[in-house]
């Protein structure tokens, strides 16, 4: 959102020409005839309709959001006193300009004085933007976008920016750059994105583009990093009064990004926003109260912030009260876990692994009494919001009844799923499944894809077992790469892999035969009270 009390007053000096403009149209006309008030009233409504347009193009360029131009359109209308079904029918009557057709389906799209109709919108969007009408392309791509009218299409999203681009919109190079930056219809490419937001930045001083050209430098996406640059961009952004313009310059003052660290500023600039329900800024606010930084402590404003953040959605702040109640002096563990759980509901990870841990805690008995049944239910709330730990451990519950019946057909379903989100420990227990044919059928193909991936990664127990594979498995007996695996197995002190290269050594099995290295291999596997190794030993 932008700061709207500085637009309206540059809205208030367009219009108050307006009115001085109706006022000479209306004694011009009335003084030649009585009955020419049909043709006053149309140059009164294609006066208003005009200046409506030239305004709202000029606030697109210079970075106004969608969400905002029916607040405009509204305030414009009222202020000038005008009735809106007489200017919507005006404009029915009046469809032989882009301009017009784009500003009559504005009316469908927003709701101004019409039912809402979102596929009559799109038509006059397509039409207007048929006839080269720039800011009817914007919003004929965001159409597509959003399924506005139509249905979804991020190719056509990206085709219409685009070519409300080629025909100089300055709203339209800053959304072509968001597509080119996010890979919306189009391969990502973020040099192109950074080159399209300095054009929107150059050109025009797009508050949005501003804003999200300083992420990029900040952030070194598609342009060498730069903080002192991030945090320029950004303070123009905020000048010009764009709300996350604001939070973000706070956030640099707060952080120290390309200045020094300045926390009564960043609380300034965090409460403006916070007044205007930004819930991000809600939440830090509320994190400088509860610390003292920059402001005085102030645990009542702390609440306050947090509290209000916690209305606006924000799931950090309802994590940051968990870990008041969970450390600080008015410990209470239980109020701890209650916003952990709601801020874990709404994705944050750190929630989400504070909730596994007091699952964790529930199946292990620690700090509380053993409740295996509660341990499931957490790892089974937590796992279904993608959480590969929790789903690592509902497996366990699944695979051995821990709180739950035994079930080998979802326990492997649960290890594959946190597998596939990259879990080491995951990766080697699914090529033990595969390979034990346990809750799914035998398949060593997949249990040495399995094993390769996480032994690649370091994992002992899939290094050894992955050199077991070539080991015993005829199509890939290769004893290089079987000692290669061992001895990968043996440096992270698997006794069996230190074992097996005990073997090796004394039988010359793919390395020259040597008793001393034997031994050594045997003893260290030994001392980890491997019963085998400590019977070579004494036999000799």
């Amino acid at each position: 959102m932008i700061k709207f009390e500085s637009n309206i007053q540059t809205h208030e000096t367009v219009f108050i020409e307006s009115r001085a403009d109706l006022s000479r149209i209306f004694n011009q006309e009335t003084e030649s005839s009585t009955d020419t008030f049909k043709s006053v009233f149309d140059n009164i409504n294609n006066l208003i309709v005009n200046k409506l347009i030239k305004i709202i193009s000029i606030k697109h360029d210079q970075g106004i959001t969608f969400d905002q131009i029916q607040q405009l359109i509204n305030q414009q209308i009222l202020r000038l006193n005008q009735d809106t079904e007489k200017l919507v029918k005006w404009l029915l009557k009046n469809q032989d300009k882009a301009q017009y057709v784009w500003f009559l389906g504005l009316f469908y799209y927003y709701n101004i004085g019409t039912e809402e109709y979102s596929n009559k919108a799109f038509q006059l969007f397509l039409k207007a933007s048929e006839d080269n009408f720039s800011l009817a392309q914007v919003y004929l791509a965001k159409c597509y976008n959003d399924g506005y009218g139509t249905q979804k299409d991020k190719y056509l999203t990206f085709k219409w920016y685009e070519k409300s681009t080629e025909n100089k919109s300055i709203s339209g190079q800053f959304y072509l750059g968001c597509c080119y930056e996010y890979g919306i219809g189009i391969e990502k490419d973020q040099e192109k994105a950074v080159s399209l937001y300095k054009k929107a930045t150059a050109e025009n001083g797009n508050q949005v583009a501003q804003y999200n050209l300083s992420k990029c430098y900040r952030n070194g996406i598609g342009v060498r990093k730069d903080e002192k640059k991030a945090f320029k961009l950004v303070k123009e952004s905020a000048k010009q009064g764009y709300i996350n313009g604001k939070h973000l310059l706070g956030y640099y003052y707060d952080e120290g990004i390309g200045t020094d660290i300045n926390r009564a500023k960043a609380a300034e600039l965090y409460k403006i926003a916070a007044n205007k329900e930004y819930s991000n800024s809600q939440n830090n606010l509320g994190l400088l109260f509860m610390n003292g930084d920059g402001i005085e402590k102030n645990l009542e404003m702390a609440f306050y912030w947090y509290n209000k953040a916690i209305k606006n959605g924000n799931k950090v702040a309802q994590y940051n009260l968990g870990r008041y109640y969970e450390k600080d002096d008015e410990k209470n563990e239980v109020k701890a876990f209650e916003y952990y759980k709601k801020s874990a509901e709404q994705g944050y990870l750190d929630a989400q692994n504070k909730v596994a841990y007091f699952a964790y805690c529930y199946d292990k008995g620690i700090g509380i009494e053993v409740n295996k049944e509660k341990a499931f239910k957490l790892y089974k709330e937590i796992a279904e919001k993608r959480h590969e730990i929790a789903q690592y451990n509902l497996g366990i519950c699944y695979e051995y009844g821990k709180g739950i019946e035994k079930d080998k057909v979802k326990a492997f379903e649960n290890y594959k799923k946190s597998a596939e989100q990259g879990y080491s420990n995951a990766q080697t227990k699914l090529g033990y499944l595969y390979e034990s044919g346990i809750g799914t059928e035998i398949n060593f193909k997949m249990a040495f894809y399995w094993y390769q991936k996480t032994a690649e990664k370091g994992e002992e127990i899939a290094q050894f077992n992955l050199g077991e594979c070539y080991e015993l498995g005829n199509e890939l007996s290769d004893l290089d790469k079987i000692n290669y695996w061992y001895h990968k197995a043996a440096e992270n002190d698997n006794k069996v892999a230190l074992y097996k290269l005990g073997e090796f050594y004394e039988l010359g099995k793919g390395v020259c035969q040597n008793k001393i290295r034997a031994i050594v291999f045997y003893k260290k596997s030994a001392d980890q009270g491997f019963i085998d190794a400590q019977y070579k030993l004494d036999h000799i």
